[in-house]
């Protein structure tokens, strides 16, 4: 099983709430995939302006991802000449997140000490060569895009008023015109310019 995440201390991964979501506590996110590991470690922490699709065949476990740019730049400002780290861990404290099953992610509330760690010279390079992983450069008509705010907005829409405003604040800070459009249309709040 392999952490994904920003840097860390390498004898200990500490708990922290990366993803932006303010209900979910404090938490170690991993996935016993090496994609989904690559994909999120890095110096810079990418996850609020990229959007991934994991497709899982559990009866080969398979997994591919797709990694799509919700603002232009972002793969180069995440990924490109970034050092990144996979993590090695035990599987035992980890369990499906509150609310959130999947197959390809799992965290842990308590600190993880690593069994074994790599260390990834450059994290784009890595996702380019991967086979199983599909990159796709920003586009501000993509008919996924609509598909992604779709989904956060549905989230926010689980969350308390005060979840909702950091979720989208944290959300649309980076964003570009065209996503926060569509979060105004789709039924969030496009921040004010």
């Amino acid at each position: 099983m392999l952490y994904h995440g920003s840097p860390r201390l390498l004898d200990a991964l500490t708990p922290r709430n990366e993803h932006g979501d303010p209900e979910l506590g404090d938490v170690v996110f991993a996935s016993p995939s090496r994609i989904f590991a690559v994909v999120y470690a890095g110096a810079t922490w990418g996850d609020r302006d990229l959007e991934q699709a994991v497709y899982y065949d559990q009866a080969d476990s398979i997994e591919e991802m797709a990694l799509r740019e919700m603002r232009p730049g972002a793969f180069t400002d995440t990924f490109h000449r970034r050092r990144g780290y996979l993590y090695h861990l035990d599987a035992t404290p980890f369990e499906p997140p509150p609310g959130r099953t999947s197959p390809w992610e799992v965290v842990s509330p308590v600190v993880v000490a690593p069994l074994h760690v790599e260390v990834v010279e450059d994290v784009g390079a890595a996702l380019e060569a991967d086979l199983r992983v599909t990159l796709h450069l920003y586009d501000p008509d993509a008919p996924e895009n609509e598909v992604a705010v779709r989904r956060q907005v549905a989230r926010m829409q689980q969350m308390t008023p005060e979840g909702r405003a950091e979720y989208l604040r944290w959300r649309l800070e980076p964003a570009p015109p065209r996503i926060r459009q569509l979060f105004g249309e789709l039924g969030g709040t496009a921040l004010s310019t």
